[in-house]
């Protein structure tokens, strides 16, 4: 079984918690069936279900994203709260080519984020956990909208439970003419003494702030999730 945790970081400079919920949900990983990379979304009763997108605002312009909810008042008790990366465990943290997320405003208490959570070399749960925040990675686009690309960002930074930051790096020249080639910020935290090594565990989009969120366009390395 794996576990959907809600953490945060415990140091204020992180400002990723303003609130932040604990709590788990247990998951299963699907049997017998097709290992295709899909997205389950969660309700704050801790029901299930395939279909998230909604008509509304998106990335796209007018037509369907997800509303994630974490309690704003008056929320449902089928709203959703969190979107699980189904199937997208297992690979090295090197072998994840692509992590994006499209967000419209409001964003608050690193809340909605991507929480990474990290396994050893077997792939058993190691107890790291990696905060994917939009407030530290994003540009807008024509829509209003932000996306976020921890995988190929140099201005984005990632932080981990131990409230460790890993900012991506520019490309630079010496004074020899010697080029460096940029690196994103999951390069950066992928090659760390904390993280080398690591593979992904559990992956999951977490709403756990008192407010409602559109989110849209999650691309998992050569899978786009959009309507």
């Amino acid at each position: 079984m794996r576990k959907f945790r809600l953490g945060v970081v415990a140091l204020a400079v992180v400002a990723l918690t303003a609130g932040g919920a604990g709590g788990a949900l247990a998951k299963g990983k699907p049997g017998g069936g097709s290992s295709a990379v899909s997205l389950k979304f969660w309700r704050n009763d801790g029901t299930t279900t395939s279909t998230g997108f909604t008509p509304g605002t998106s990335a796209d312009g007018d037509r369907k994203a997800v509303t994630v909810d974490g309690g704003s008042p008056g929320s449902a008790a089928d709203a959703i709260s969190a979107i699980s990366f189904e199937n997208w465990w297992g690979q090295s943290l090197t072998a994840v080519q692509s992590l994006k997320i499209s967000t419209q405003l409001p964003l608050a208490g690193g809340s909605p984020r991507i929480s990474v959570l990290l396994g050893d070399a077997t792939g058993a749960s190691d107890g790291h956990t990696l905060f994917l925040d939009p407030n530290y990675c994003n540009s807008e686009n024509a829509n209003g909208w932000r996306t976020s690309n921890w995988r190929g960002g140099v201005s984005c930074t990632i932080w981990d439970e131990a409230g460790n930051s890993y900012t991506g790096v520019p490309s630079s020249t010496d004074g020899s003419g010697v080029t460096t080639p940029a690196r994103s910020a999951w390069d950066v935290m992928a090659a760390s003494p904390e993280h080398a090594g690591e593979t992904v565990y559990d992956a999951d989009v977490v709403q756990d702030q008192p407010i409602q969120s559109r989110v849209d366009r999650i691309t998992l390395d050569s899978q786009v999730f959009s309507k």
